[in-house]
C-alpha cells in the first residue's frame, strides 16, 4: 500500500470534489472516473473537509457496506482536511 492514486482507484471528496477536479485537471488527470464513479473499488482515497466539519465517519457510508472495508488509514493531514486510504480486503 502506498499513498499514490493508481488506475482503478477512486477518490471520495464530498464537498471538495470541484476543487480536486480543477487541480487534477491541471496535472493532466481525467477526474471524472476518479471522483464521480460510484462503483466499489479496491482502494478509495477519502478526502475529509475538516473546515466544513466533516469526519471520515461521515463519508464512509458512501462506500457501501462498512463490514466489507478495512478500517481507514490516515495518510496525511492539512489545516483544512485529511486524506485517508480505505481498502477492500483481497
Amino acid at each position: 500500500m502506498d499513498g499514490q492514486v493508481e488506475p482503478g482507484d477512486r477518490i471520495l471528496a464530498t464537498g471538495s470534489d470541484t476543487i480536486l477536479e480543477y487541480y487534477l485537471g491541471r496535472e493532466g488527470v481525467e477526474a471524472n472516473a476518479l471522483l464521480y464513479d460510484e462503483e466499489p473499488r479496491d482502494r478509495t482515497f477519502v478526502v475529509v473537509n475538516t473546515l466544513g466539519g466533516q469526519t471520515v465517519d461521515d463519508l464512509l457510508p458512501q462506500l457501501g457496506d462498512l463490514d466489507e472495508l478495512v478500517p481507514p488509514v490516515l495518510l496525511t493531514s492539512f489545516d483544512s482536511g485529511q486524506v485517508y486510504l480505505v481498502e477492500r480486503p483481497a
